[in-house]
């Protein structure tokens, strides 16, 4: 039962806040007199117990047996109390007169404005008490009426009640740190939408409808409070579905069932939009040895007319190479990226020449998982371009990101790091703070022999393509007829088939990981790929990975040059160079020998010149680096800085295979039995010094471009792509 009081009650003041009166309207005097009234004295107003006329007339007019009156002259909040319980009572005009005139009556100093003010706010809390209570169990999106908690709490309600309900895609997502929608185009494409203030608050006012008051017992439609939509905005929990990836073909989720129905799947976080007008053969249930026999043959002769590893359409039929192996893998990718769910490694499609097909097997990739082929052109040689790109590229959601015809030398970080990120973090202009999304794509690169670092190197999947003849174009004798692109798409449906039934055949065998090493970074894509195609008799996946070196060969790391050149000299008795050497004549020797390091140029007269504090940084970065020359492991060692010199020395490593006793040491060249003592630069005491100046000096493979030429190339900054020439 709800708590009453009575206007001779005492009433603490326990710091209740103002109760809202919302539209009602008061006197002027009304108004002020609220003003001197504390929240628990309103609170206690609202809760005045139902008294009559007769009974409170009884109590204001009763006196002692001198005459006095029992009952003080009544505060403000006991004047409004008493014209509460008449309210409460429902007295008549009348009744409520009447005890108007006796309180006039009893205490003159109560003056009939105060009296009316006093009645008029009574009227109006017992009213907002009344509509209050009213509304309880009611929605509470009324703006003018309903405070920011409740606003907020609502507006989160109906998010999670919206994008929860049963048969209804969400509207909206989290995807990676990102509020995001998935807005479809009338071409049936979907992309995903990163979401800012002013998109969010067109949901939230879609999903979520305010009100206000309008008259006394009205409403109007409104949009939401700014306050109350920023603070759900910024809600980093807000109750939304999480949004894995777009796919449009059937997928199989993490625990190996295969996803089939359109919309989204709430524990795959797949969200599957299926292309208009695509038919797929249903999968045979049960033992699928013959069919994943059929489905291997029929994707075999499919992509039989490309000429993988240099082989005839007959010889790639019989012997299945790795690299045709290799392109299935990436064909099978999106299919089952759920169920090994990490990175998957780069594609290569290289090529000796224009014309074999590289571009062409990317995009029938692309049109069989996403319906359409987008080539890319290739990204940025500066690092921050190429980061912007990847991010926004990852934004559009495709199963892959086809970079065309990738040229020359690549060895880039930001590239490597991408490759083995699962997500990939950025700014996105106009916007503070990173935002991160989800890696979920499959990079593919084509180009002819274009070459990668070591690092790189090993994030590759190598699809080698050499047609074997100077015009790959002028081709003929091709099995399919016309263009390979449309019949690719006539048959999408089989071919999706195919592939689903490959992998279901991996699954009704218990999913078998790959025999032999995976590859390192990529350990889950590679069990389970390898899986699947050596489960339809594949047995060549990733056989070809000794090629690598070879297909995507680089010129020498410069500083491995540098290196080499550095201890040829300490090794020649002749030069006087030693083991032990500063910056300063390092950068000499790399410049005498034109090795075109990643390092800052600076003019010196009409000629370039390394950039000594870069120069003496980029040795920084090299040391206690091993490399190997000459059968040895040589490290570059730095020693401890004095009078403005920092020394460096080539000391020799113990190799891991060599016995234990082996010493380490440092490479100082000894004299032969019988000859004279070497002096500490390695030279013979009794060598003639014009046989000093006779020596042959070594150059660098390929090295023949000068500094200016470097100069030109890099604009006196750091070319993070140079590499000796």
């Amino acid at each position: 039962m709800a708590k009453t009081t009575d206007f001779e009650d005492r009433i603490e003041d326990d710091g209740s806040p103002l109760p809202s009166l919302g539209k009602l309207r008061m006197t002027p005097g009304a108004k002020k007199l609220r003003e001197r009234l504390s929240g628990s004295e309103l609170k206690a107003i609202r809760e005045a117990k139902e008294l009559n006329a007769e009974a409170i007339l009884d109590r204001l007019n009763r006196r002692d047996r001198e005459g006095r009156l029992r009952v003080p002259a009544p505060d403000d909040c006991k004047l409004v109390m008493i014209f509460a319980h008449l309210r409460v009572a429902g007295a008549s005009k009348i009744e409520t007169g009447r005890v108007r005139d006796a309180l006039r009556k009893n205490w003159p100093q109560l003056s009939s404005a105060d009296v009316k003010a006093a009645q008029n706010l009574a009227e109006a809390e017992i009213s907002a008490a009344r509509k209050a209570e009213a509304r309880k169990g009611e929605v509470t999106n009324v703006i003018d009426q309903n405070g920011f908690d409740a606003l907020c709490r609502y507006g989160l309600e109906q998010l999670q009640r919206e994008n929860s309900k049963l048969g209804h895609d969400p509207a909206l997502y989290q995807h990676g740190s990102e509020l995001v929608r998935v807005p479809v185009a009338p071409s049936g494409e979907a992309r995903i939408e990163m979401l800012n203030q002013k998109s969010f608050n067109h949901v939230l006012n879609t999903q979520a409808p305010y009100r206000r008051m309008q008259g006394d017992d009205g409403h109007i439609s409104a949009s939401a409070p700014r306050d109350v939509a920023e603070h759900l905005f910024s809600n980093p929990a807000l109750p939304v579905p999480a949004l894995e990836k777009i796919v449009t073909v059937p997928t199989f989720s993490a625990n190996g069932e295969l996803k089939q129905s359109a919309g989204f799947d709430k524990v795959s976080g797949l969200l599957y939009l299926p292309s208009q007008g695509l038919d797929i053969p249903a999968i045979p249930r049960g033992d699928l040895t013959k069919e994943a026999q059929k489905a291997a043959a029929f994707l075999v002769d499919l992509f039989a007319d490309f000429p993988f590893d240099g082989l005839t359409r007959e010889e790639i039929t019989a012997q299945r190479p790795a690299s045709l192996v290799n392109y299935l893998a990436l064909l099978l990718t999106p299919f089952v990226a759920p169920i090994f769910d990490d990175v998957v490694p780069a594609h290569l499609l290289t090529k000796p020449a224009p014309g074999t097909g590289a571009s062409l097997l990317a995009e029938a990739c692309m049109i069989i998982a996403d319906g359409r082929a987008e080539l890319r052109p290739p990204l940025s040689r500066n690092e921050e371009e190429r980061r912007k790109a990847l991010f926004s590229a990852l934004q559009t959601q495709k199963n892959f990101l086809v970079y065309d015809n990738v040229a020359g030398e690549m060895d880039s970080a930001t590239f490597a790091s991408f490759l083995t990120s699962r997500e990939w973090t950025d700014r996105v202009l106009g916007r503070s703070g990173e935002r991160t999304v989800r890696n979920a794509s499959a990079t593919v690169l084509t180009g002819i022999n274009p070459g990668f670092s070591p690092e790189l190197q090993r994030r590759l999947s190598l699809i080698k393509l050499d047609a074997k003849m100077p015009n790959p174009g002028e081709r003929v004798g091709f099995k399919i007829k016309g263009d390979f692109k449309s019949h690719i798409r006539a048959h999408r449906g089989e071919i999706i088939a195919a592939c689903l039934t490959l992998v279901q055949h991996w699954i009704n065998e218990g999913m078998p990981a790959a025999s032999g090493k995976a590859l390192a970074s990529f350990e889950r894509w590679h069990v389970t790929l390898g899986g699947i195609l050596e489960a339809a008799g594949f047995k060549m996946f990733q056989a070809n990975r000794k090629d690598l070196d070879a297909v995507t060969y680089v010129e020498d790391d410069p500083m491995q040059v540098l290196i080499e050149a550095w201890y040829s000299r300490a090794r020649d008795r002749l030069d006087a160079m030693g083991m032990d050497a500063d910056s300063g004549e390092l950068r000499d020797l790399a410049k005498l020998e034109e090795i075109a390091l990643p390092v800052k140029l600076s003019r010196t007269g009409e000629d370039f010149d390394f950039e000594p504090r870069a120069f003496g940084k980029y040795l920084s970065s090299m040391k206690e680096r091993t490399f190997a020359v000459d059968g040895a492991n040589i490290s570059l060692v730095q020693g401890a800085r004095s009078n403005g010199r920092t020394p460096w020395r080539l000391v020799k490593r113990k190799s891991t295979t060599a016995p234990a006793s082996s010493p380490s040491h440092d490479i100082i060249p000894k004299a032969d039995k019988g000859q004279a003592p070497l002096t500490p630069n390695g030279c013979n005491s009794n060598d003639d010094p014009k046989v000093v100046r006779m020596r042959q000096r070594r150059r660098a493979r390929g090295q023949s471009s000068s500094l200016a030429r470097m100069a030109e190339q890099t604009s006196d900054a750091v070319n993070p792509f140079a590499k000796s020439r």
